[in-house]
Order: C-alpha cells, then structure tokens, then sequence
C-alpha cells in the first residue's frame, strides 16, 4: 500500500472538509498479486483540509465535488495526490483518432515508398541486363521511320519488312 495524502483548499485558503471518494473502475490484480482490487468506494473526509488514505498501487480515481480525476497511484509513498494527477493526462478519443490515422498513413506511404524504389531497382536490373545483351541497331525504314534491329548482319546488308509492312535495309 502506498501512502497518499494533500492538503485540499478554497481559492481564498479555506481549508475544504467536504468528502473525497477514492475507488478503481475496473476490477484489477492488487499490486502483491495476492488480492483482487475492487471497485469499492473508499471515502475520505479531510480534518482543517488534511487528508491522507493508503491505496494499493496502480490505477485509481478520485472524485472531488463530482469532478473525477484518473492517476497512477506509485509503488511507493509518501506521495501527494495533485502531482498523481497533474501528471495523468487522458487523451481525448479524437486526438487518438487522428493519431491512429495519420501512422497508418505513414505506413502505407512507407509501403508505397518501399514498393516504387523496388519497381525502380527491377526496371533499373532489368535495362543494365538487357543493355549488355541487345546489340541492336537504329535504322531508318523507307518512309523514314527510325527502328531498332537486334538481329542486324555485322556485314553486308539485307532486305526485311518492319510490322507495318514498310521493306528497309538490314546491315545497311
């Protein structure tokens, strides 16, 4: 059990005796493993605003003048309660939400990136790999169309038909 305790004032410096209910919202293994914690009310009435209730270590909340607080209680104490909750800050669901979305898109875009930079290293293999093995040519048919010819004599020339059935020189 940790020790948790604070002073709790009016904003004039009023000491305020009014009761503070500290409970866990869910049902959860104490921090001993020995026990279950449970949903129970604990309820605290502060003397001259002074406080101090014993908890077991883990999640808790708080309710003051019906305003709930969520905070960690530490392993160990002495501990105030304010710093407690000052320092659990929720995350709104939206916030969430938009944090959710925007990994996701960056996921994806990695994938994406991942994905274009690897077509890029095929093509870029595939044009060394075909510049080393295509010993071709550029001719010009008849009607003066430019065309490759891998199949090209080294010498002498002869007489073929490209695919739109224009004749040209090979070896020309």
């Amino acid at each position: 059990m940790t020790v948790i305790s604070d002073s709790i004032r009016s904003v004039s410096g009023v000491p305020d005796d009014r009761q503070i209910t500290f409970a866990c919202s869910v049902l959860r293994d104490a921090d001993g493993g020995d026990a279950i914690v449970s949903t129970r009310f604990e309820n605290v009435t502060p003397v001259d605003g002074e406080f101090t209730v014993d908890l077991d270590p883990g999640p808790a909340e708080v309710v003051i003048r019906n305003q709930k607080y969520v905070f960690v209680v530490p392993e160990s104490g002495p501990s105030r309660l304010w710093p407690l909750i000052e320092d659990y800050v929720p995350v709104a669901a939206p916030v969430v939400n938009q944090a959710t979305a925007a990994k996701n898109a960056a996921v994806a875009a990695k994938t994406d990136a991942e994905a274009a930079q690897a077509a890029a290293e095929a093509a870029q293999a595939a044009a060394e790999a075909a510049a080393g093995t295509f010993d071709s040519k550029i001719f010009y048919d008849t009607d003066g169309v430019p065309y490759f010819e891998p199949n090209a004599p080294e010498s002498g020339a002869a007489l073929a038909a490209d695919t739109d059935g224009v004749p040209f020189l090979i070896g020309a």
